[in-house]
């Protein structure tokens, strides 16, 4: 699951204020709603702040579900998975709402999941894949996606309904992220799709035949605030992994740290990958501590695509990190 460090109060501001401007500017509701909706919402769920606790969840330690309220020229409302009672801008999980204008408790609005939150991880993965060529500009794309760290199930369920011809494996391993997924974020799997409430170090050594071997790996996988967790750089699951997917495939990896030299840590891990995979980049997200690494199983001469961002649009994808 994506986790950003606890930067200082301003810094979080400013981070609630750019996600409120993003999804204000980007997700509009095309039909008319009545002209006092948006302050009937306001009113019965978000009068003492913009921000509301739906659920607190407790394993080894606590976490919330909150509902957002983005009052700017396009209204709408979020849901997160949050440290904190009161949403400040840091966020395990994010998701943007279907409107339900027959009923303004926002408690019962669904995750729209043809959407990608625009600061999440998942959005950015893909962004980079597309621009970079790796993946063509097509919602026919077919093949095996193996994601590490389902957590809520928004990546998952956004490729589920991206890309239909797509077969998709997940795994997670906390069984309170699955519980809150499927209570509050629609997490369900149809039956071309796979779950498995596995660890990624057991998964990566069992014998895969050639058809369920991945031609794409998304991992988002943190325990605190280190992504990947050491037991991901290990000589012996970066082999494994490698050794499990299809001799074109790609790897797009999350890194983030709370260390002030972040930046080394990105070469740490590229530098780690590097020596199993035939080629290794990362890219940092502008504003963040997090990088988007992509290895690739046999080095190609792809070429970087200017014009995505139409497409990348219509398929419900926004650009807000570079």
């Amino acid at each position: 699951m994506s986790k950003f460090p606890k930067p200082r109060r301003i810094l979080e501001f400013c981070l609630a204020i750019f996600v409120f401007f993003c999804l204000g500017r980007y997700f509009t509701k095309k039909s008319e709603l009545p002209k006092d909706f948006w302050l009937q919402v306001q009113n019965a769920n978000f009068a003492n702040g913009s921000s509301r606790v739906l659920d607190k969840f407790c394993d080894s330690e606590c976490v919330y579900v909150v509902d957002v309220f983005i009052n700017g020229p396009e209204k709408h409302v979020m849901r997160a998975v949050t440290k904190e009672e009161e949403y400040i801008g840091s966020f395990v999980a994010l998701s943007i709402l279907k409107i339900d204008e027959n009923d303004i408790d926002t408690s019962k609005w669904k995750v729209d999941h043809g959407l990608a939150a625009p600061n999440s991880i998942h959005a950015a993965q893909l962004n980079l894949l597309f621009k970079s060529g790796v993946i063509p500009l097509s919602q026919n794309l077919e093949g095996h996606t193996l994601i590490f760290g389902v957590a809520t199930g928004g990546t998952y369920m956004f490729l589920q309904n991206l890309f239909p011809k797509m077969t998709i494996t997940g795994l997670e391993i906390s069984k309170q992220n699955i519980e809150i997924g499927k209570k509050w974020f629609g997490f369900k799997i149809n039956d071309q799709n796979e779950f498995l409430e596995s660890n990624v170090l057991d998964y990566v050594k069992t014998s895969i035949d050639e058809k369920h071997r991945p031609n794409l790996v998304l991992v988002d996988a943190c325990v605190d605030f280190d992504c990947p967790p050491k037991s991901l750089l290990s000589d012996e699951f970066i082999k494994n992994l490698r050794e499990i997917m299809k001799s074109d495939g790609v790897l797009s990896m999350n890194i983030l740290t709370a260390r002030d030299d972040f930046k080394e840590v990105y070469q740490y891990v590229k530098d780690k990958f590097s020596m199993h995979f035939d080629a290794c980049d990362y890219t940092q997200l502008s504003g963040y501590r997090n990088a988007i690494m992509t290895c690739y199983c046999s080095k190609k001469s792809y070429q970087p695509r200017k014009n995505t961002s139409k497409f990348l649009k219509h398929i419900g994808i926004m650009n807000n990190f570079y």
